[in-house]
């Protein structure tokens, strides 16, 4: 499967565009805020149904229309097959519709049919701010079935936030409460459990593939990444014959603090991750290269599990130095893939894998002859 074709109407500052893709390396050239990180964002909505920025809405459809649309052209093994997706705002809330060869579908068939992911500067929150973020990041690389843990739990968490609240306000005594959560309690123990396993269950397939793709970043290759994971009373919840005990023993300590703060402040909605450089904290530890760098070896390291997948990285060549941009090209031409990259300026190197793009002012053509 690749993308051959793209029509844009109306999506950001794309008035209409249609263009044709090689089955390789697609690289964008052009300077900031010429349309390149919208032009991946318009493929990204057509295959997702959504966009890859954190916040949400129909900031993407142009001011004072009502539509954008995304129409997809795509080379599948038993031929040709066609994507429209349709954007709607309404009220500033956004509405959509999935085509698939004419018959609504929805964004998770789509996925999987379909899989794509995008490495952007929003993917790099996850080493430079806080644990929240870490843990999206985390919780966006979950299969199918991991996914359904976390909605079970965050389902049990909102009936929780509920029961609390209606407690601290006298809507609910403690007699008449206590049932409730001893109940509740049990359940979001055990999916907490379940939640905790998944994300280490993922950290630890992440890591366990690094090797030969730190090679492509580092230049010591005696540079060690690995992992810590921390409960919210910062226990170390990285072997799991411990998690199930500090889980249980954590919930006791705090059942009492949850009725008088009227919050849920036990689990993994509170969990840390710490991503290690050396022992050490790569948040504080390492230069902006080295994280940007260390996000890209875990971002490759989960496509080892897609290898069909198409990729879309946005300017992630920036804070790279020569030599660690040359390597990281090398390692995407072996990729039997189709991928779409963005950046201001030439790569250090053009091979025939390689078809470059020039973006300005929301127009976009294909450049002939570059060395």
């Amino acid at each position: 499967m690749f993308l051959k074709k793209a029509q844009l109407f109306q999506f950001r500052n794309y008035k209409s565009l249609s263009l044709s893709f090689s089955y390789w390396m697609n690289i964008f050239i052009g300077d900031n805020g010429q349309g390149k990180s919208s032009f991946l964002e318009a493929l990204y909505c057509a295959l997702k149904g959504k966009s890859f920025h954190s916040f949400v809405g129909s900031h993407f459809i142009q001011k004072n229309k009502k539509k954008a649309k995304v129409c997809l052209t795509l080379k599948e093994t038993k031929g040709e097959s066609k994507i429209e997706a349709s954007f709607f705002s309404d009220k500033g809330r956004l509405k959509k519709e999935l085509l698939y060869c004419g018959k609504k579908v929805t964004a998770s068939f789509l996925w999987n049919k379909f899989p794509c992911f995008i490495f952007t500067e929003e993917s790099l929150k996850c080493i430079r701010q806080g644990p929240r973020e870490r843990r999206i990041f985390i919780e966006n690389l979950f299969s199918h079935s991991q996914h359904k843990v976390k909605l079970s739990f965050e389902k049990l968490l909102l009936q929780k936030k509920t029961l609390l609240k209606d407690y601290k306000k006298g809507r609910i005594n403690k007699s008449d409460l206590a049932p409730y959560m001893l109940a509740l309690n049990t359940k979001i123990l055990r999916e907490a459990y379940a939640l905790t396993k998944a994300r280490l269950n993922t950290l630890n397939r992440l890591y366990s593939s690094l090797e030969q793709i730190k090679k492509s970043f580092f230049k010591d290759s005696l540079t060690k990444l690995d992992f810590d994971y921390f409960s919210e009373e910062g226990k170390s919840l990285k072997k799991e014959r411990d998690i199930f005990s500090i889980l249980k023993k954590n919930l006791e300590q705090k059942k009492n603090q949850e009725l008088l703060a009227g919050i849920p402040l036990f689990g993994p909605q509170r969990h840390e991750i710490k991503l290690l450089f050396n022992g050490e904290d790569s948040r504080t530890f390492c230069s902006k290269g080295q994280q940007r760098s260390y996000v890209l070896s875990l971002f490759l390291s989960h496509l080892q599990s897609f290898p069909q997948a198409l990729l879309f990285l946005d300017d992630v060549l920036l804070e790279l130095d020569e030599k660690s941009q040359e390597k990281f090209l090398k390692f995407l031409e072996k990729r039997d893939c189709q991928i779409f990259l963005t950046n201001c300026k030439i790569m250090p190197s053009k091979t025939d894998k390689m078809e470059f793009f020039k973006v300005k002012e929301a127009q976009i053509e294909k450049i002939n002859g570059i060395r």
